[in-house]
């Protein structure tokens, strides 16, 4: 089998990548100094470089330059080209960090990166929360953030999880948070949107009634 060997962009005359995954410096001649001040020009010749993987990342890097790089982000430039999207990352296909061949790199998202570990059998959903409680349909809710994301949370740890929670555990108030009774003079029910019925404080709200007119009368007054 023939390798081929390419040079990353932004690499020129320095180090190639090849379609086995390998890396190696090319021949040069570097400008280096004496310590009395003078320059002098020193050949270095080419090497294939044997990278090991980081111990935290396990990807495979290497220093060139004084400019740490991963063999498998040069590898993609390479032979795959920029990524049509800056926010885009190198993804390894069969989750194997040390497999840097181009056919199985590709560019995509961070939820793309996820999927292949779920595709690959490299993700598996955790039975149990970080305090040792089940992930039961009772002791389970599931919510989505911002981006999409399905998160679960164990209700044991978070007993006031939910809007149902929050409202069954304010029902248990005899207080609001300012002190004042919740009796049936100073108490009035509100049904939002959602179709939730809360209670809210008579008091606190006729004075925020009062501070609203204090503020904008002043705002009027020259």
């Amino acid at each position: 089998m023939i390798e081929t060997w390419r040079t990353p962009p932004g690499w020129e005359g320095l180090i190639e990548v090849s379609d086995l995954g390998r890396i190696r410096t090319l021949d040069r001649v570097d400008v280096r100094k004496h310590k009395s001040g003078s320059s002098y020009e020193k050949f270095v010749p080419g090497r294939t470089l044997d990278i090991k993987p980081n111990k935290g990342s396990r990807y495979p890097e290497t220093c060139v330059k004084g400019r740490k790089v991963r063999l498998h982000v040069l590898v993609a430039a390479a032979f795959l080209g920029p990524p049509t999207d800056d926010t885009h990352l190198v993804r390894h296909l069969d989750d194997n960090p040390l497999n840097n061949i181009p056919s199985n790199l590709a560019y995509g998202t961070t939820k793309d990166n996820s999927s292949d570990r779920w595709r690959n059998g490299k993700a598996q959903l955790k039975t149990h929360c970080k305090r040792g409680h089940e992930f039961t349909d009772e002791n389970t809710h599931v919510s989505r953030t911002r981006k999409g994301w399905l998160v679960r949370k164990c209700r044991t740890c978070n007993p006031w999880i939910g809007r149902e929670t929050v409202a069954a555990r304010n029902k248990s108030k005899t207080h609001c948070k300012y002190g004042h009774v919740f009796d049936e003079q100073n108490t009035y029910y509100y049904t939002d949107k959602s179709g939730l019925k809360t209670r809210r404080c008579k008091e606190c709200s006729r004075e925020n009634v009062r501070r609203g007119r204090a503020k904008r009368k002043a705002a009027i007054q020259p």
